[in-house]
């Protein structure tokens, strides 16, 4: 994953969405290409799951990820607004550590 720019995409997500339905979002509502190799990031309402998508090049990666107990992080900040996360910090965020984010504008 070296090099990945990561985006934890605020506010809550349906975790009913597939593929196409989150691809959507950072088309048409973050106004993103998900074509760009940049790892997005969405959590439930509840936090205790969250979802994953990237583009490897040949296809798009979709994970899923539920906490054992208790919840991940999150950044407060309004739904439709993405903060830019470092890999590091998204190694800590699926550990369920305190996820340290800076709010940057998209290129």
């Amino acid at each position: 994953m070296r090099g990945k720019r990561v985006w934890l995409v605020c506010g809550v997500t349906s975790m009913y969405l597939g593929l196409d339905g989150l691809l959507g979002i950072i088309r048409y509502q973050l106004n993103h290409s998900p074509y760009d190799g940049s790892l997005y990031v969405f959590r439930d309402f509840s936090g205790t799951m969250i979802k994953y998508l990237e583009w490897d090049g040949a296809g798009f990666c979709l994970s899923k990820r539920r906490a054992q107990s208790g919840s991940y992080p999150w950044p407060p900040a309004e739904a439709g607004k993405v903060l830019e996360i470092t890999e590091k910090e998204f190694e800590y965020l699926k550990s369920r550590s305190i996820v340290p984010c800076k709010e940057k504008k998209p290129r």
